[in-house]
């Protein structure tokens, strides 16, 4: 699991190097947010797992980017509208590509529940994304995490860019580390820019900075905005990369993780970065 200092605040990249953050596992290699993504995943490399949540019917917690199952499944309907009886007779690895063919399907492959990837991977930190302002999806996923001891072990960031979710989670388990959410988010890059000491006070909750590429007018491809956010303590992450260039230009940053599609490409290029440092 992820390491913890001293303070109590959980680290979420292992060694000295920048974490790999698998998207939804190996989202560019496997069908997302699946078993099998998420083993490629931590086979090409992954340090941390990726996924999304969303609540079905009967209040079992799901692991699926989307509000609905078209896109991902061989099946049409909003998750809320299904049973997991119902989410099981489906194909998880229908609408998945690979040159011009579709690999995936017919093995077999489902929609997992977040108990059963915590079970698969029990020794691995999550990066868990709130899909919805759902307090019964919050409440279902804070039980979920305390029951498998994942609450205050520093392994899980519980991450949202919806603001009423977030805060909703904060204040059921405020030891629980979490992202900022979208207005957090746009908030935190005025302050760093205008007034850094705005951001310095003590808070009860922990913080992971995870950021896209541009955030409204925002341009975050400079290391002066990273290590701005780096020195009010917080970790920073980008997503999604999966440019070979890109990747290259985020770590000579000196950015804490990168969540990408391609867990395997980025570490191929810190691997090649390692060696022609030597």
């Amino acid at each position: 699991m992820a390491a913890v200092n001293s303070d109590g605040r959980g680290r979420f990249f292992t060694g000295r190097r920048p974490c790999i953050i698998g998207h939804r596992g190996a989202a560019g290699v496997a069908p997302e947010n699946t078993l099998v993504s998420f083993r490629q995943a931590i086979q090409d490399g992954a340090d941390i797992l990726e996924l999304d949540v969303y609540l079905t019917s009967d209040e079992q917690v799901v692991v699926i980017h989307d509000a609905a199952v078209d896109r991902t499944t061989d099946g049409v309907g909003k998750i809320s509208g299904f049973t997991l009886e119902q989410l099981r007779s489906l194909d998880a690895g229908y609408r998945f590509q690979a040159g011009g063919s579709y690999p995936f399907r017919g093995k077999g492959i489902k929609i997992p529940t977040l108990q059963e990837v915590l079970d698969a991977f029990p020794n691995t930190p999550f990066s868990i994304e709130i899909k919805e302002n759902n307090r019964a999806l919050v409440r279902e996923l804070i039980k979920v995490l305390d029951r498998n001891g994942r609450l205050s072990d520093g392994s899980v960031i519980c991450a949202s860019f919806k603001h009423r979710a977030l805060a909703y989670a904060r204040r059921l388990a405020p030891q629980l580390a979490t992202n900022f959410s979208k207005p957090e988010t746009v908030a935190m890059m005025a302050r760093v820019k205008l007034c850094p000491a705005l951001w310095r006070r003590k808070r009860s909750f922990r913080y992971v900075f995870q950021i896209q590429r541009k955030v409204g007018r925002f341009n975050f491809t400079n290391q002066k905005a990273v290590r701005a956010v780096q020195a009010l303590g917080y970790e920073v992450q980008v997503w999604t990369v999966n440019d070979e260039r890109e990747m290259r230009h985020y770590l000579a940053m000196g950015v804490d993780g990168i969540i990408t599609d391609f867990p395997g490409r980025l570490r191929k290029v810190m691997d090649e970065i390692s060696s022609a440092d030597r």
